[in-house]
């Protein structure tokens, strides 16, 4: 079962950094600030579906848009 869950996890993984690499390459416009939410997106996602909500309770830190 526990096999199970990590390559659950492990599929998660998979399908949001190539749902990233699609976005990237379909919004090349937007640059670096696109690039910066999605892997946000995807580290609060791997975070959560580890089941480590703990981190979730770091102050987010603000990144200046240029």
């Amino acid at each position: 079962m526990r096999v199970f869950v990590q390559y659950a996890q492990l599929k998660c993984v998979v399908f949001w950094w190539l749902f990233a690499t699609v976005q990237l390459l379909t919004h090349t416009h937007q640059g670096e600030t696109c690039a910066h939410t999605l892997l946000l997106e995807i580290i609060n996602t791997v975070r959560t579906s580890r089941g480590q909500l703990h981190y979730q309770q770091v102050p987010n830190q603000t990144v200046p848009i240029d």
